[in-house]
């Protein structure tokens, strides 16, 4: 019996021990597996950091080059509309969340395309209305919105939205209105947005304002080229006589 007791114990033992070291392998395979986690997060982070600088310096040169002043605006989940709302006087950004996603709501129909693409137009009334619902709540903001509010502002306030974006294939859009809902386009000019948007990330929009003295300058070339013209179109006539 000792001896029988003995080999048991002794079993136990080994188990104990196997437990034991499987624990510890394991442990060490855990730090391994987190350690390689880290440093590929921190990879991530870096590489996404390098896409939003080269981004935003693609996007400053863009500006830069068309005399646009950009207005750097916080990333809040609002951004499209503060940016929006520099354009526009009897809106802040609070209200023209609200103001377009009235104009969307009674305009549905106009809209329908742009939610569940294979489905019934009932399917997409209901995820269109679900998404209105979402859009209400300050600092919402997802793919759908940044397809589909471009367009809605430039209905709703009748006037063109130019954006001068990030991405490489596409620098600049030129959004027309489609439906009349404001006053006359030819009283305002168009509403500037510049979008800042790096494949994988989420995009983020800034204001945008003429700059003054490109506006002068371009006013100067413009009137000192007429003259030119002029001239020499009457130095020509006068040779000619």
């Amino acid at each position: 019996a000792s001896l029988v007791e003995d080999r048991v114990t002794e079993e136990q033992t080994d188990d104990v021990m196997a437990s034991l070291v499987e624990d510890r392998v394991t442990e060490e395979q855990t730090d391994d597996v987190m350690a390689k986690a880290v440093a590929e997060s921190h990879t991530i982070h870096q590489l996404r950091s390098i896409a939003f600088k080269v981004h935003n310096k693609r996007l400053d040169n863009i500006l830069h080059h068309n005399g646009i002043e950009r207005i750097v605006i916080p990333a809040d989940g609002d951004c499209f509309f503060s940016a929006a709302a520099l354009h526009l006087i009897q809106h802040d950004r609070l209200s023209l969340r609200e103001a377009l996603c009235f104009h969307m709501e009674h305009r549905m129909e106009d809209y329908l395309v742009f939610f569940e693409v294979n489905g019934t137009d009932e399917e997409k009334r209901q995820k269109g209305i679900l998404f209105l619902d979402q859009l209400r709540q300050n600092g919402m903001w997802d793919s759908n919105a940044n397809d589909i509010l471009p367009l809605a502002l430039a209905n709703f306030t009748n006037r063109r939205v130019k954006i001068f974006s990030s991405k490489l294939n596409t620098p600049h859009w030129d959004i027309t209105p489609t439906l009349t809902c404001g006053q006359s386009s030819s009283i305002f000019g168009p509403i500037y947005l510049a979008l800042v948007a790096p494949r994988g990330q989420p995009a983020h929009y800034d204001g945008c304002l003429i700059r003054r003295r490109s506006i002068y300058v371009g006013l100067f070339f413009k009137r000192y080229n007429n003259s030119l013209r002029a001239f020499g179109a009457t130095a020509f006539q006068r040779s000619v006589d």
